[in-house]
């Protein structure tokens, strides 16, 4: 509060002697002093109300402001104004010391109204100072929350161009994806034509093969044929030629046994005389003609055994080449049915090429139409491959049905090449028999020969007695008989020796023949076998092919899919973001309600002390006025108490 220097000086005695109050010359120096001073103070009360309001930016209310026309009751001012009317008679000296009580009275009252005027000036500069400390602190928090939203802005701004960044990041390598894709399948297109070109081409060489194959089955069915007539020719000649054989053997037998007795008759008519002469040489020529029957019966049990092991091996190769045989046309069935199996397969391959060729085609035109009108129309992209999808499965249940009829046929032509195969087997069976018939008439022949051959040894026992009994046959006679005899079985023995020699060179020449034929068929049932699997090898190309198609597929989907994920997940991203930066704000805000709400509850609290301040001033403005106005009143009182002078 200011308060004039004057005044202070005044009041404090600080005035130069001939300034100060106490030798007051006259009454109206002393009203006018007092009524200077008390305009000072209000002025000055007033500048001090209004420079903590201005200071804050305030308006000064109008309860702040001072009414001049407040009076003050002073009861002691007024009773020391009662007695100096009172004392109006009185003498000067009295009215003077009335009059420096008063003035003494008003000092004090001024100095009490300076204290409370400092209180209040201190009182209003701490205020100011708290608003000014509580205004910068709301300046800093409004700073700070401007500068925390900038930051959440622009975070807020650089994940949503991340985002977009990485969103058209994605888009592009969609694109790059399709693009490579497409070019992949365009090149898979060219590669399946290929592909296609080269099985039909396989195909056609396959479908050549297997009628070649089929007619060659057909000629070696036709040649196994004539070879089994021609063995049963060559059979039945064999047998012919042993029946002649034998009849030769049985009429040389015959022969030899009529010359054997004419020659005895003649023995026994010329020789009658040397019977005696000879019986002591025919005693040791009978032992040694024993001797010799005994080895001739061993040469002829060997013969006979030898012919029964040949006849042995010859039922065993038999049955050997009948098993051969029979495992030949296992072997052919097993390869027929093995190329009817290819032959479908190989159908339900090309017919599966050409479903996969049609839609992989169809899939191809859909998404370079797609590609050329927009590569924004993903979605579309996406419907037209999910009705490319419906069509291709629609057209692989097509071709499946057409397959399963195509299978179904098959089946009956299998069904009818298995009767075809089972009347070839009952024509094999039927030869197999008649070979084995065969046999049994070449076991019984063999069986009639060892009778023979028993028979002829019987016939030489019986000449072996004749000779006993001829004891006077001569030394020379007996000689040649012994050597007619050795020469007739040396030749009989060749002669079956021959026989079975040439039988032996015809069944080995027969096994050879079978055994190359054998070796042959092998050869082919390995070339088709290798076919077979270079088929089987393929046909799992294929099907791997197929799978790493589907595998791709389920790739891209997988891709799809992992691409709705990251969408999802930057979309999820966003909105906690979003959701953290909304919170900051309703944070922010809430704090910035808080800090008003202070702000308000500051205002108050100051205008409160504003007012607790404007009442105390409004006290001393009212007693000063007072003192103004008992100041007005002692001037009035002045020439009264002063007319005596």
């Amino acid at each position: 509060m200011h308060v004039s220097p004057v005044l202070r000086a005044s009041f404090t005695g600080d005035l130069p002697h001939s300034r100060r109050l106490e030798p007051v010359t006259s009454s109206h120096e002393a009203f006018h002093e007092a009524s200077s001073c008390s305009a000072r103070l209000a002025c000055s009360t007033e500048q001090g109300i209004r420079r903590p309001c201005a200071g804050a930016g305030l308006e000064p209310r109008p309860e702040h402001r001072i009414e001049h026309s407040t009076s003050l009751v002073l009861g002691e001012g007024e009773e020391a104004l009662l007695a100096l009317e009172r004392a109006h008679g009185s003498s000067s000296a009295h009215q003077w010391s009335v009059l420096c009580e008063v003035l003494a009275e008003i000092r004090r009252q001024v100095g009490e109204a300076l204290v409370a005027v400092a209180d209040g000036q201190r009182r209003a500069a701490v205020a100011d100072e708290h608003f000014l400390r509580e205004r910068s602190k709301r300046e800093s928090a409004d700073a700070a929350l401007r500068a925390d939203l900038r930051c959440l802005g622009e975070q807020f701004r650089g994940e949503v161009s991340r985002c977009a960044s990485d969103a058209r990041d994605a888009l592009n390598s969609c694109v790059a994806d399709l693009v490579a894709r497409l070019g992949k399948l365009q090149d898979f297109e060219s590669e399946v034509q290929a592909r296609n070109e080269a099985l039909r081409q396989e195909f056609r060489v396959e479908c050549g093969v297997s009628r070649s194959s089929h007619d060659q089955l057909l000629q070696a069915l036709s040649e196994m044929r004539h070879a089994a007539q021609l063995e049963t020719e060559a059979h039945a000649v064999a047998v012919s030629g042993t029946q002649e054989k034998v009849q030769k053997v049985e009429e040389l037998l015959t022969t030899t046994a009529r010359q054997h007795e004419e020659r005895v008759d003649q023995i026994h008519s010329k020789f009658e005389s040397l019977i005696l002469e000879e019986r002591n040489g025919r005693e040791r020529d009978a032992s040694r003609q024993q001797d010799n029957v005994e080895a001739l019966r061993t040469v002829v049990s060997k013969e006979a055994s030898g012919m029964s092991r040949d006849v042995r091996l010859l039922h065993e190769k038999l049955e050997e080449v009948a098993s051969a045989m029979r495992g030949a046309m296992s072997a052919q069935r097993t390869s027929l049915e093995d190329e009817i199996r290819k032959v479908s397969s190989q159908n339900a391959l090309l017919h599966g090429s050409l479903a996969d060729e049609a839609a992989a085609r169809h899939l191809a035109d859909s998404q370079m139409a797609l590609m050329a009108e927009d590569v924004g129309r993903l979605q579309g992209e996406v419907s037209a491959l999910r009705q490319a999808d419906e069509h291709l499965s629609d057209v692989v249940d097509e071709r499946f049905a057409e397959i399963t009829r195509a299978l179904q046929a098959h089946r009956e032509r299998d069904a009818e090449r298995g009767r075809v195969v089972d009347s070839l087997r009952a024509q094999v069976d039927q030869e197999r028999s008649t070979r084995v018939a065969e046999v049994g008439g070449l076991q019984a022949e063999c069986h009639q020969l060892a009778v023979e051959a028993a028979r002829l040894c019987a016939g030489l026992s019986e000449v072996a007695q004749s000779t006993k009994d001829l004891e006077d046959v001569g030394a020379q006679k007996r000689a040649e008989i012994v050597d007619e005899a050795r020469r007739l079985h040396s030749v009989q023995a060749d002669d079956n020796r021959e026989w079975a020699r040439l039988l032996v060179d015809h069944v080995t020449s027969d096994v050879r023949s079978k055994c190359e034929a054998a070796c042959g068929e092998v050869k082919r049932q390995l070339l088709e076998t290798s076919e077979n699997l270079v088929g089987e090898v393929r046909q799992e190309f294929v099907s791997e092919v197929l799978r790493l198609e589907a595998l791709a597929q389920g790739v891209g989907v997988a891709q799809a899919t992992t691409r709705t994920q990251d969408k999802e997940f930057f979309e999820t991203q966003a909105r906690a973001t979003a959701e953290k930066v909304r919170g900051a704000l309703e944070a922010h805000s809430e704090f910035g309600e808080a800090l008003e709400q202070e702000q308000r509850r500051l205002i108050a609290r100051m205008n409160e002390g504003f007012a607790q301040t404007s009442t105390t001033c409004g006290g001393l403005e009212r007693r000063v006025h007072h003192l103004e106005f008992n100041m007005q009143r002692v001037r009035g009182h002045l020439p009264i108490l002063f007319a005596d002078r």
